[in-house]
């Protein structure tokens, strides 16, 4: 990865704390963490889409669900959506 901007640092760094304080068991929408953060909810998307294997471990990102929890057809599903769910599964 290129070097960031500090507020780009900033916004994943709040980002990643937020999912962390996401309890076991529970998720959250998407949207409701953008609209916590003030952040588009594309980034949302896009920094929790490109997590290292390291920070995957340390952040519980399968725990932030798209709107209503809606993966779309089982057909249509990515790897990681399925992986996605399987941890939720857990």
């Amino acid at each position: 990865m290129g070097k960031s901007s500090p507020a780009f640092i900033n916004m994943r760094r709040a980002l990643f704390d937020a999912v962390r304080q996401i309890p076991p068991g529970h998720v959250a929408e998407l949207s409701d963490l953008a609209l916590a953060l003030n952040i588009p909810a594309r980034h949302v998307a896009y920094l929790l889409a490109r997590l290292t294997p390291d920070e995957a471990e340390l952040v519980p990102w399968q725990r932030v669900v798209p709107r209503a929890g809606d993966f779309g057809p089982v057909q249509k599903r990515s790897a990681r959506q399925k992986d996605q769910r399987a941890k939720l599964a857990d």
